[in-house]
């Protein structure tokens, strides 16, 4: 039995609990989760009423008590982005197991500042990068180190959203550079990183544009504030092995909704669209021809099995791509707890920081115009 603390209750952490109450229907071999603790901002009737109907043992304002309670051995956080590396600090100081949303910290400070806390800690962390766990990514990345693609040359990845285009759009954190870090490429342009990085290798250096398409809005109350963040970006990545590629974020594109990942080599293509498809990599060969990906280059690889057992295959108990991602995104840190094996592919700590750090670079060559290179001394 493992005790389950989660900091916020927004839409992200619904959809971790989500994924957390489909364990046992699914009968995935993993511990048992106990649900300890839920933190919240405001200590009201209401939301102690809605933690006991969610199977918690209380609710609280008051992130010293869930730290302290022996009970919780693991920390789900899920408050906004300027929360992430101190409230993960303090966890990782309190001897508990980390499970944090991306991106987990704003500047190389932080990500040094986790890495500290993390070596003295008795826990361990992860990263919520759960767009790894679509099972498209897992055969391209095991075919891909299986020689199907031969050498990698170019790649483009699109990850489009559409509703910030409209003015109408109230104001929301996630519009604030203070408290988000960054607009469409540190929201959506961070997954995109991430899977390249994952499939493709470690990127070297990066060119970056950015633009805000509406640049006041209002809030709920009907007060008029500045966007200071980025509705669509475009970065131009070269990586550590070569290939060359770009990756397209926008929260603006009416008409073009969606995630497409191509990447191209000197044996033929893949391209994935994992949200129609999650588990579809097509494959055309060096003649242009619609090909198959040899079972043999991925079955063995072991983040495909995991992701093979562990993501909803029944057409019944799939609930659709972003809660089954989420679930076996869980699932990965559970099982790491419960085995103490770390399985590559998995978005720990290393993996993640070098993921914020492509960002980092990405925003300052966004601010300097110069293609920047991307430092990973932690």
């Amino acid at each position: 039995m493992i005790g389950y603390g989660v900091i916020g209750y927004g839409g992200i952490a619904k959809t971790h609990l989500m994924g957390l109450n489909n364990f046992r229907p699914l009968e995935l071999k993993l511990p048992l989760i106990e649900k300890v603790a839920m933190l919240g901002v405001h200590q009201t009737p209401e939301n102690e009423q809605l933690a006991s109907d969610l199977g918690f043992a209380y609710f609280s304002t008051d992130r010293a008590k869930m730290l302290a309670d022996d009970q919780v051995q693991v920390v789900d956080i899920c408050a906004p982005n300027k929360f992430h590396a101190p409230f993960t600090i303090e966890a990782l100081n309190a001897g508990k197991h980390v499970y944090c949303e991306k991106p987990f910290a704003m500047n190389r400070e932080e990500i040094n500042a986790i890495g500290h806390a993390l070596e003295s800690s008795k826990g361990m962390m992860q990263a919520s990068y759960n767009k790894r766990f679509l099972p498209a990514f897992s055969i391209a990345r095991a075919a891909i180190g299986s020689g199907v693609l031969g050498k990698i040359t170019s790649f483009r990845v699109e990850y489009y959203h559409s509703s910030y285009l409209n003015p109408a759009k109230p104001y929301a954190w996630r519009m604030s550079k203070a408290v988000s870090g960054g607009g469409a490429l540190a929201d959506l342009g961070s997954h995109a990183i991430d899977l390249v990085r994952m499939v493709i290798g470690d990127v070297d250096s990066v060119l970056t544009d950015i633009r805000t398409v509406v640049e006041q809005r209002k809030d709920a109350e009907g007060k008029t504030y500045t966007v200071d963040v980025e509705d669509w970006a475009m970065s131009r990545l070269v990586m550590q092995n070569g290939a060359v590629g770009s990756v397209e974020a926008s929260r603006v594109a009416v008409g073009k909704e969606g995630f497409r990942f191509e990447v191209y080599g000197e044996k033929g293509s893949f391209m994935i669209e994992p949200f129609a498809a999650p588990w579809a990599v097509n494959f055309t060969d060096a003649e242009g021809k619609t090909a198959q990906i040899p079972k043999e280059a991925y079955t063995e690889d072991p983040f495909f099995q995991f992701i093979d057992e562990f993501y909803p295959k029944n057409k019944l108990f799939t609930h659709g791509w972003m809660l089954d991602s989420h679930l076996t995104s869980l699932a990965s840190f559970f099982k790491r707890i419960e085995t103490g094996i770390t399985i590559e592919g998995i978005p720990t700590f290393e993996e993640a920081a070098r993921t914020d750090a492509v960002l980092e670079a990405g925003y300052e060559s966004a601010e300097t115009g110069n293609v920047t290179k991307v430092s990973c001394d932690f």
